[in-house]
């Protein structure tokens, strides 16, 4: 996919992916990346699958940024889906861990064509770790990348300098719509400098670049060392202690600052016990399909009951609404099934390639065969707020589910608030030490 209709197809793609997917996306230090022709290389974390390739390839309206993909994607059982990749200027990398050593020659294939689409001046997304994350947390780098760069400058003679970007990505939400998403852009970091010592010790160099590298990203999204209490840690920054010690309700940008300060202050001071509580509570929400947030507020029955008609009366609008940000929501969930870190990357290419023209199609179509195909337009044009009030709506229809839950059960609730405060208490203690 090239030219114009390239540049159609994105303007389209990023029209969804930006407002009906995200309720706003946050693009930090663009202006490090270089203008011009220069061979690039971008180096980010990998924890949402295709959206994270797809935040920074949206984040230009007329370059065009292959990327290295795991295979699966090109492997999969939706062509449409292998075509749009292939189409985005995607390419396939294959793990004998995942597709066998039989695919791993092709490898060479990839590497070959990004090779000349670098020094094309088509800059590249890699993702290093060689795997998507299932949480906030960095993987080890792959140096490979690095080679590739060497390789492309000495086939020209050393003369072009090929510079490698740092980007991480950062989301506040992994698996709803109307979330906030980041990416932050750092400084570029010059091969040429490099060049001589590679000629002469090609595994250092790149050991040590690669470590510069990958520290950087490290220091530009949340890090959970932790991994064996990552669940619990999680559980605290996301809930309504994230709220009260973090940064739960700040824009995002602000947020990852202070969530980071928290969960360094989890990772010095939190024990074995401390974690068995966090755990223990997150558990008992669970069992009841509650949110820590709505555990953690004070609503009384005469709050509950002016909320409830406030709903019902929106109720009728937001039944209306369910067309077509039902399917959207819904459908591609049903497909995937327990595999969650895809959910997001369905909504957005589902819709965008299959769900979102058939539901265009039957809308005006429908209102076409009642003689008012204008309103089908209208009804169009009105996706993006319908999409938010749908989402909304729904969020306060939980919340008076689960708040009714926790006025009328308060047996099962007490044991829900003395884990909590015991809970509070603990970190209270850890931020005065």
């Amino acid at each position: 996919m090239g030219g114009r209709a390239y540049r159609l197809f994105k303007a389209y793609f990023k029209l969804l992916n930006n407002h009906l997917l995200y309720r706003h996306i946050y693009i930090l230090g663009k202006e490090n990346i270089p203008d011009g022709d220069d061979p690039l290389i971008i180096v980010s974390n990998h924890q949402n699958n295709a959206n994270d390739a797809l935040g920074l390839i949206l984040m230009f309206k007329n370059r065009q940024f292959p990327t290295i993909s795991t295979s699966g994607v090109f492997l999969g059982k939706l062509p449409l889906l292998k075509s749009f990749f292939y189409g985005l200027g995607m390419l396939p990398a294959y793990r004998a861990d995942y597709e066998g050593l039989e695919n791993v020659t092709k490898n060479l294939n990839s590497q070959e064509e990004m090779e000349r689409r670098l020094l094309l001046g088509c800059p590249l997304i890699i993702y290093p770790e060689g795997t998507g994350q299932f949480g906030r947390y960095l993987g080890r780098f792959i140096p490979n990348y690095l080679h590739l760069a060497f390789q492309a400058a000495e086939s020209e003679g050393w003369k072009r300098d090929i510079k490698v970007i740092p980007s991480a990505n950062h989301y506040s939400d992994y698996f709803d719509v109307q979330t906030e998403f980041m990416i932050r852009v750092g400084e570029p970091v010059s091969l040429r400098p490099y060049y001589e010592r590679y000629r002469s010790k090609p595994r250092t160099t790149v050991r040590e670049i690669n470590e510069l590298l990958r520290n950087k990203v490290l220091d530009m999204m949340l890090h959970v060392e932790d991994r064996e209490h990552y669940d619990a840690i999680d559980f605290l920054r996301t809930g309504a202690f994230g709220d009260s010690f973090a940064g739960g309700r700040l824009p995002l940008p602000k947020r990852l600052e202070k969530d980071k300060q928290f969960v360094r202050l989890l990772q010095e001071h939190g024990d074995g016990g401390f974690y068995e509580d966090v755990l223990r509570l997150r558990n008992l929400e669970r069992t009841y399909s509650l949110k820590d947030q709505w555990v953690a507020e004070k609503t009384g029955w005469g709050q509950w009951c002016v909320d409830g008609l406030i709903l019902l009366l929106f109720l009728p609008l937001w039944i209306l609404c369910l067309w077509p940000h039902a399917l959207f929501y819904w459908m591609p969930t049903l497909l995937l099934g327990e595999n969650l870190m895809y959910t997001n990357t369905y909504r957005v290419l589902l819709n965008s390639l299959v769900l979102v023209p058939i539901a265009a199609i039957v809308s005006v179509g429908v209102t076409a065969a009642l003689g008012v195909w204008w309103l089908g337009l209208v009804w169009i044009a009105l996706w993006e707020l319908q999409a938010r009030f749908a989402w909304w709506m729904w969020q306060r229809l939980k919340k008076l589910r689960g708040q009714y839950f926790i006025l009328a059960h308060k047996s099962e609730m007490s044991e829900v608030k003395d884990v909590r405060d015991k809970i509070a208490s603990q970190l209270l203690f850890f931020n005065e030490i």
